[in-house]
């Protein structure tokens, strides 16, 4: 490295598997626990990218900790290639951490998309899309501090669900049965009124409940949190079950 050209990352793999200086760390949390990874990092020098003063560009290569069947039937280690654009001295361990945390690159462009408008604007000048793109961010950002406060907060207490599905209960009106209650429930048993365990709240769940609370849609509080603990007592039951 840094005495012959190549073409691909992946020409790189000669050279590490003669160094065979593979280090084995966790790049992060999954959903199945720690993510370990054999890693091993090149200094180089990309063509006609200079790096920004006091930065370096380095090629990180992602080794699988055991051999996979590959596309073909063939069975050998399955690599992954990230080109890092990092400050001089940056420790090998900083580089991973980053290349860990690109899956939430990918999950804030999904939810930009589904929750903010983020892929709505039909692309016709720069400064509209840029003001558009802006807007969805700020928006996004804002769904993202409001459901940290939340998480940061104590719990609300549980409201008790009107006697009717929509808006407050009517005392002159006739009461409707209560509706039956599920096999499975996160209710405590001993208060009907006291809400048990429940999931975090998302980000989705979240903007749903200020799309309800906008002008297009009239409720009460007490039907907004009758409709959100009834979705996230669901959603918690699932988990459960799941």
């Amino acid at each position: 490295p840094g005495t012959r050209r190549i073409k691909r990352a992946d020409h790189l793999l000669p050279y590490a598997k003669r160094r065979d200086q593979w280090e084995r760390r966790s790049c992060g949390e999954g959903s199945k626990g720690l993510r370990y990874y054999d890693w091993i990092l090149f200094e180089v020098k990309v063509t006609g990218q200079e790096p920004a003063d006091g930065f370096e560009h380095r090629l990180l290569i992602r080794r699988s900790t055991h051999r996979k069947k590959l596309a073909g039937g063939r069975f050998d280690f399955e690599y992954g290639y990230f080109l890092a654009h990092a400050p001089a001295g940056t420790p090998a361990s900083a580089v991973i951490d980053q290349a860990g945390i690109r899956w939430k690159i990918e999950e804030d462009n999904e939810q930009g998309k589904q929750l903010a408008g983020l892929d709505q604007y039909q692309v016709r000048k720069w400064i509209p899309w840029h003001r558009s793109v802006t807007c969805t961010m700020l928006a996004h950002a804002f769904l993202t501090v409001q459901r940290a406060r939340h998480l940061n907060s104590p719990p609300a207490p549980a409201c008790e669900e009107p006697a009717h599905g929509r808006g407050a209960a009517d005392p002159a009106a006739p009461q409707d049965p209560p509706p039956r209650e599920p096999e499975m429930t996160v209710r405590q048993a001993d208060s009907p009124s006291k809400a048990g365990p429940m999931i975090r709240l998302t980000i989705a769940a979240l903007a749903g409940l200020l799309t309800l609370t906008g002008l297009a849609v009239h409720h009460s509080d007490q039907e907004l949190l009758r409709q959100h603990h009834w979705r996230t007592e669901h959603q918690t039951a699932a988990a459960i079950s799941h």
